[in-house]
Parts: C-alpha cells; sequence; structure tokens
C-alpha cells in the first residue's frame, strides 16, 4: 500500500511539473481531460470505501 502512496505522489508532482510547463495545446487538453479522469476515478474510490467500511462496521457512521 506505501508503494501505491509513493507512486501516487511522484506521479501528481510529474503532473504539476507539467501543467507548469508551457506546453502545446493539443498537449495540455490531453493533461486536462487525464486531470478529470483521474478525479473521477478518486470519487470512485472513496464510494467504494465507505461501502466496504459500511460492511465491515455497519454501526459506525460518519
Amino acid at each position: 500500500m506505501w508503494a501505491l502512496f509513493g507512486q501516487t505522489s511522484r506521479l501528481g508532482n510529474l503532473f504539476k511539473l507539467a501543467l507548469d510547463q508551457v506546453l502545446e495545446v493539443a498537449l495540455k487538453t490531453h493533461l486536462l481531460v487525464l486531470a478529470d479522469r483521474i478525479a473521477d476515478t478518486q470519487s470512485e474510490l472513496k464510494a467504494a470505501a465507505v461501502d466496504l467500511r459500511q460492511c465491515l462496521q455497519p454501526t459506525r457512521r460518519r
């Protein structure tokens, strides 16, 4: 799990570096689309984690 966090951190740093650069419009557009997909995936993962917690700890409230 920690390896995943490290990889995610490195990816975030590289992504920010890329967005801060002067890029061709097509590349910048591609990166922004990728950012949207990442945000969507994060939302799905959060929802799955909440569902899993509810299954494992049904009496726990938020």
